[in-house]
């Protein structure tokens, strides 16, 4: 696990969906902001866009509260890409969804000249 953090997936020491299922899975998730981190941990970076595909060779996404991870690998298709949930995933994705309808709300009053 030292070469690639997303060896915690590949070797099974967490569990996780590969390949396309964790495409799938990760399509499914919303959160209030994105984070990207890369696999030697030199560049990171955050976004309120769910990333689709970064110039990273391995990296992860993940929401601040780290309710799920989505691992972008070097050999995808063969290892990779990977998805997981934290053990605490439910609890996680109420507070994420609820952030992200809160930034919707101040959105809206922002449009109809509400500061």
């Amino acid at each position: 696990m030292k070469a690639y953090l997303w060896h915690v997936f590949s070797g099974g020491a967490h569990a996780s969906w590969a390949g396309k299922q964790a495409l799938a899975e990760y399509e499914a998730m919303e959160a209030p902001e994105y984070l990207v981190l890369s696999n030697d941990r030199k560049t990171a970076f955050s976004t309120d866009q769910r990333p689709v595909k970064a110039d990273l060779s391995d990296y992860l996404v993940f929401p601040p509260n780290l309710a799920w991870t989505m691992c972008f690998t070097h050999e995808d298709g063969w290892l990779g890409p990977y998805f997981a949930k934290h053990r605490d995933f439910d609890r996680l994705d109420v507070a994420n969804r609820a952030q992200i309808r809160k930034q919707r709300e101040a959105h809206a009053a922002r449009a109809k000249g509400w500061r």
